[in-house]
Parts: structure tokens; sequence; C-alpha cells
């Protein structure tokens, strides 16, 4: 028996049949011995994962009831004696298996064969309750795993990414659609009330990243023209955590209204003083500078709305330079100025903003004797807290046309809203904008807009509810603003123009 011990007589051993033990199951007197043995050939699986101390007595013992057992022509005595010494055989096999049931209880239900002990044939690779499972996309050479959800993110929640969340694309929507009414005076004669619906905008977000230093922004703008166009396309790259810089089309930062998302804008609509003055999304490079109270963006572009601008060029202007600074005079969370709502349950936070762009146009004109430059300087101061948020904002913009003389404009925004309930606010706002010394007998431009938002969800800004009214002092056709249905004015050259407007914001 001792032969048993060692390797080669081992791994013989273990890959016998374990059938061989139960000669006597074949007896037609021995029923209850047959089954038994027939279970026990069953387990054999488990038998094979018993510890080398306790796999080879059991096998040694059923070995040496094997070699007592005699074939055909032996007595009935015998018989009888060789199938008891089984039986008590079967029976420690047996109580051997409870015992390693027990350890492997105890040891979280894992056993391991000794490195030089060998598998029975009839034992696969891999547990029985655990068959291997094969990763499809790992085996033809694709990453593994990954995960599609939703994230309360309040802008683009779908997401989808990789399981070490390198990749990431997240996918998004809005839309916001309006009922119109409009009441105007007309020396002409011409009609004093317009209403219809409209779809404003639709917008169209894909935004991700290839890794931390790498993340790009997609945005598809649909108006109620019927104009689909690329509004956003840019890449980011990450430096640290500090620096970072944009290259595409994208907007440049300059007036802080303007910089923001339509979804998060205080009213229904971009202010009249960002319809005048904002210079819309370019073509060109920005870097910017954060840190904990500060900072800062400087762009290079080709121009107001150059995103448009097509090969080759018919834009007024060649280049376009913007800088921006802001200092949080109070508080230090930068997530609080990303919209200009103002939800409960921010902290008080003041902040200075002050920016400024030059343009300059060097393709000559008719005549072939000038070139337009134009300038334009802004500040504004920013209020923000539990429930509300304020902003002033002032402008100034000069220009220099290819003919005639210099001239300046200027433009007034201030606006707050106020929560009166977790998911009710109240706003108001008012525009003035200058002529200033422009050529011309135009008029200053005033206006004045009360309204009520109304957000389903505290988490998310892209649903929401709103009902405005505004009121036009001064007769729109003598003003520097351009008539549109969007900002809801009209054309009109007598003075006094009211609107009332309703919109649903929605999307995911």
């Amino acid at each position: 028996m001792g032969n048993y011990h060692t390797a080669n007589n081992r791994k013989n051993y273990l890959h016998r049949s374990d059938s061989a033990i139960f000669l006597p199951a074949n007896s037609p007197e021995n029923p209850e011995l047959n089954a038994l043995a027939f279970n026990q050939a069953g387990d054999q699986k488990r038998t094979s994962m018993l510890p080398r101390v306790v796999v080879k007595p059991v096998f040694t013992c059923v070995l040496l009831g094997l070699s007592l057992c005699v074939p055909t022509g032996v007595q009935a005595e015998d018989r009888t004696t060789q199938e008891q010494l089984i039986r008590e055989l079967l029976e420690e096999v047996r109580s051997l298996r409870e015992r390693v049931e027990q350890l492997e209880a105890q040891a979280g239900g894992k056993t391991e064969l000794p490195a030089d002990t060998a598998v029975t044939e009839h034992e696969p690779a891999g547990k029985p309750d655990q068959p291997a499972v094969v990763d499809v996309d790992t085996a033809a050479g694709y990453p593994r795993g990954g995960t599609a959800g939703y994230t309360k993110t309040g802008g683009s929640g779908f997401f989808i990414r990789d399981a070490e969340d390198q990749f990431r694309l997240s996918i998004g929507a809005y839309t916001q659609g309006r009922y119109n009414m409009n009441w105007r005076d007309s020396s002409s004669g011409g009609n004093d009330f317009s209403r219809g619906t409209s779809m404003n905008r639709t917008r169209i977000f894909l935004e991700g990243k290839y890794t931390d230093r790498y993340s790009y922004h997609f945005r598809l703008n649909m108006n109620n023209s019927e104009n689909a166009e690329l509004l956003v396309g840019y890449l980011n790259r990450n430096f640290n955590e500090n620096w970072s810089m944009r290259v595409g089309a994208q907007f440049m930062a300059l007036s802080r209204e303007d910089w923001m998302y339509a979804q998060d804008v205080l009213g229904l609509e971009f202010s009249p003083n960002d319809f005048t003055f904002a210079v819309g999304s370019s073509v060109g490079f920005q870097p910017h500078y954060q840190a904990k109270k500060q900072r800062l963006w400087f762009g290079v572009s080709n121009g107001a709305f150059g995103h448009k601008e097509k090969f080759p060029s018919t834009s007024t202007a060649d280049i376009l330079l913007t800088s921006r600074y802001e200092y949080q005079l109070a508080g230090e969370n930068w997530a609080v100025w990303d919209d200009l709502v103002g939800r409960r349950g921010r902290e008080h936070s003041i902040l200075l903003g002050l920016a400024g762009a030059y343009q300059r146009d060097w393709k000559d004109n008719s005549t072939g004797t000038s070139a337009e430059k134009s300038s334009q300087l802004i500040a504004d101061i920013s209020f923000n807290g539990d429930g509300y948020q304020a902003l002033v904002s002032g402008t100034w913009l000069w220009t220099d046309p290819k003919v005639g003389q210099d001239f300046s404009n200027y433009g007034l925004l201030a606006q707050g809203g106020y929560f009166i309930a977790e998911l009710w606010q109240l706003y108001g706002r008012y525009d003035l904008i200058s002529p200033g010394d422009m050529p011309g007998s135009q008029d200053t431009f005033n206006a004045l807009a009360v309204g009520v938002n109304y957000f389903p969800f505290s988490w998310t800004n892209r649903w929401k509810f709103s009902g405005e009214a505004g009121y036009l002092f001064e007769a729109l056709d003598r003003t520097i603003v351009s008539p549109s249905g969007s900002l809801g004015w009209l054309a009109s050259d007598d003075d006094g123009q009211w609107n009332l407007r309703f919109q649903t914001q929605f999307g995911f």
C-alpha cells in the first residue's frame, strides 16, 4: 500500500475508473448495495477533489477491498465477507465525504487540489456548479464590459461608457414649443394683433470623452425656419487640473448670458441685449484657466457667428479676439454659475465678470479704401443664493464702419428670479439698449418682462414650463433692435407693444 504514495502510482490510480470498486453491484441479491455503489460512482467528482491526505487512504482501502474480491468460483461465505467489507469501505468513504463538505463550507466552498495531484478523466476543467463563461467580445478582440444608463446630471443624462469609464458618450436633446400673442399699434393701419405657435429651437447633444485628457461636444440646432446646423463641434484637451483648451466651433466666452445653454437662461428666451450684442458661435481655439476663486478664457476665432462661414469666405470678419475674466467675491463653488436660474439649496455667492472683444476685417470694400473694426467691453455682477439669482450687466460696443464715422452703442440688462416654492419661480427682466452716437435718429429700446417658471424636476432645467408677459415702450422700428418672433417683438412704427407667451420645454 505504501507504493501508492509515489507520484506515478498515484497518477495511474486517480485515472482509474471508480466503477472497478463495484464488482458486486451486478449481484441480484444485493440491490441495496448496487444502488449505493452507483450513487457513490456519481460522486466521483467530489472524491477527486479531496486533499491528497484524504484521497490516497480512501482509494487504497478500496483497492484493498477489490484485491480481496475473486471472480467466479469463490465460495458463498467468502462472497458475503467481501460484500460486507466493501459496504464498510463505502460507509467510510461517505463519512469522509461529509467531513470534506464541512471543511468546504468553513473555507467558503472552495477546495483545491495540490499542485501535483492530477484530475480524473471524468472531471471537467471547472467547478460543476460554475461552468466556464466565455466573453465573446474579449475573444473577438473587443474591449470587455461596458455600461449604459442615466444619471441625474441636469444635462444629457443618458450615457454609454466602457467598464473603466475611460470612454464615455452622453446623449441628450430638448425642444421648445411656444404659443405667442402680440399687440401693437401701427400708424400705417396694419394688423395690430398676431398670434401663433412656433417650435423655437430643438437641440441635440452628443458629448463625452475618449480619456480624461480628451473630451468632445457636438450640438445640432434646428429652428422654426426649418434650418438645421451644427452649432457646436469642438475637441477639448485637459492639460492639468487648471488648464484646458477647446478647438473647433464653439461659443466664445464674452457675455455671461450668451455663454449659457438656452435651457438654462432665466426666462423663456435670451434677452434683447443678447440678441443685439452677442457674438454667437464661431470657429477657433479657446484656452481656459480655472482656479479656486478665479477663471479666465482667451479665444481666437473667425468672427461673430463664424460657425456659419463657408469657403470661400463671405463673412464680415477675418478674426475675432475674445477674453473673459471671472472672480468669485463670495463663495467658491463654480457649479452654481452654470445657469441663470438660482435653485434652492445653493450657497450665497457673488461673481464679478469682465470681458472684451476685438473684431477685424481686412477685406477691401468696393473702393478698396478702408477696413471694418469693432470692439466690445462687458462688465457684470451676479448674485446667487438659496433660491435666487440676479444679474446686472453693462455692454459697450464700438464700431468703425467701412463707410462713415465710427460710433458707440450701449446696453444694460438687469434681471432676477426667486423661487417661491421648491419648483415654482417668479422672475423679472429690464432691457435698455441705447444707439449712443450712432448716425441717425434712433430711439433707446426700453422693455420690461415678468414671468413664472415651473420646473417638474428639482435636478434639471431641461424640463420647464413658462409663461411671460412683456411691454416695449418705444416703436421697435426706431431702435437698433431687429424684429424677431423668437424675441417676441415685431415690427412697428408706433410706441407701445405688448406680448404674452407660453412655452413648454422638455427633453432628455
